[in-house]
């Protein structure tokens, strides 16, 4: 099912249970597009950096700026405009083995610092088509955004707490359930005798010694 961010808005209406503020545009001259309107953004730049959403994810070259850092790194690149969350950086296009954090690389304000002379990014775009976006993530989208309805449209604080919970305790453990299934990658850790451990029992066994959630996924 397609959806559009109207439906959207009209989904974290509906669960804040304002069936007849209903709306048909962001615009529209009607209380709850007010702030639909004023929420629909936030909410969906915060989501965004919630979870590393695979429907999210892009890569991209960076270019590297005219201006070195004034010290510490040979190199500076700046991020994509559409870059939310940086999720692993690589020195080479080729290379499946992210480069390590703080150590050969660091990101400040907006700019990746390093002494490589390339740079590959995988991150979290600003998703705004509904069309690209997973039922996970959009059912966490139109949670959040009725989070931030519910008070001025019913001064409930008990619903804000129960939409809270909602999110925390059963949407986005879900999503990273799913994600995980359907992005998994080999976990980055600073020891590469456990890296050397994780791929020998993964050839081996299909699956790593340790669990996965101790590290995450991307």
């Amino acid at each position: 099912m397609s959806y559009s961010n109207v439906q959207i808005a009209n989904l974290a209406l509906a669960k804040v249970g304002d069936e007849a503020g209903q709306i048909t545009s962001f615009t529209q001259s009607k209380k709850e597009a007010n702030l639909v309107n004023k929420f629909y953004e936030p909410s969906l730049r915060e989501v965004l950096r919630m979870h590393t959403w695979n429907c999210a994810k892009t890569r991209i070259q960076l270019a590297q700026s005219a201006t070195d850092p004034a010290f510490g790194w040979d190199n500076s690149f700046p991020l994509p405009a559409d870059c939310v969350r940086p999720l692993a950086f690589f020195s080479s296009s080729s290379s499946q083995r992210a480069v390590r954090e703080s150590t050969e690389y660091v990101i400040e304000g907006r700019n990746v610092y390093t002494n490589a002379d390339t740079a590959y990014l995988l991150y979290i775009k600003y998703l705004t088509d509904p069309n690209q976006m997973d039922e996970l993530f959009i059912r966490a989208l139109y949670t959040q955004l009725a989070i931030k309805l519910a008070y001025p449209l019913t001064e409930d604080h008990q619903m804000v707490r129960m939409l809270e919970d909602e999110l925390n305790q059963v949407i986005l453990p879900e999503a990273r359930r799913v994600n995980s299934f359907e992005g998994h990658v080999n976990p980055s850790v600073d020891s590469e005798w456990i890296e050397a451990t994780y791929s020998s029992s993964l050839s081996s066994n299909g699956w790593p010694p340790f669990s996965a959630s101790s590290y995450g996924t991307l």
